[in-house]
């Protein structure tokens, strides 16, 4: 239904006996269970896939490429999660660090809270512009995706739900 007043799209990821397994947020890797009804499905068309090796987001639809742009990562004691997420949620941002572009609250969290930024250990990961353009292709974050200006513009419209994977 609802979060923080946010309505929730989750991926469903599996089925059994009428039972959809969803994505949840805020615990990363983990499903959790839909009843057959009280809920409505939703068709989504696109797919993120960061590859840490290369620094890479590629946004998908439809099993085709669109975009590919390279991207600043989490370093070893705040990584990036791996495996599956999804995009949790629009969020305002004037922040000149943010290049001026709102944010991807992702449903995934920090592995370790404890280590990230003070202020940042209750936060979501994220995808998000970045101000300086020499942290592309490098592991300097608090875990979240830092993108180009340019790609945070097309990104942020996004339907919530949309799948991200992260891979080696």
């Amino acid at each position: 239904p609802k979060s923080s007043g946010v309505p929730l799209v989750m991926p469903i990821v599996g089925e059994q006996q009428g039972w959809r397994s969803v994505l949840l947020p805020s615990v990363n890797r983990t499903v959790g269970w839909a009843p057959p009804t009280g809920w409505a499905a939703v068709e989504l068309h696109d797919q993120l896939v960061v590859h840490l090796k290369t620094h890479q987001l590629v946004w998908m639809r439809d099993g085709r490429v669109l975009h590919v742009w390279k991207v600043a990562l989490g370093p070893r004691r705040t990584p990036t999660p791996r495996g599956r997420t999804f995009v949790l949620a629009r969020t305002t941002s004037q922040d000149r660090v943010y290049a001026g572009v709102d944010l991807l609250a992702l449903g995934g969290v920090p592995d370790h809270p404890e280590l990230v930024a003070p202020g940042l250990s209750n936060a979501h990961t994220g995808i998000h512009a970045w101000y300086d353009s020499s942290v592309f292709g490098k592991n300097v974050s608090n875990g979240c995706i830092r993108v180009p200006k340019a790609a945070q513009q097309q990104l942020v419209k996004l339907a919530p739900g949309t799948e991200v994977l992260v891979v080696d």
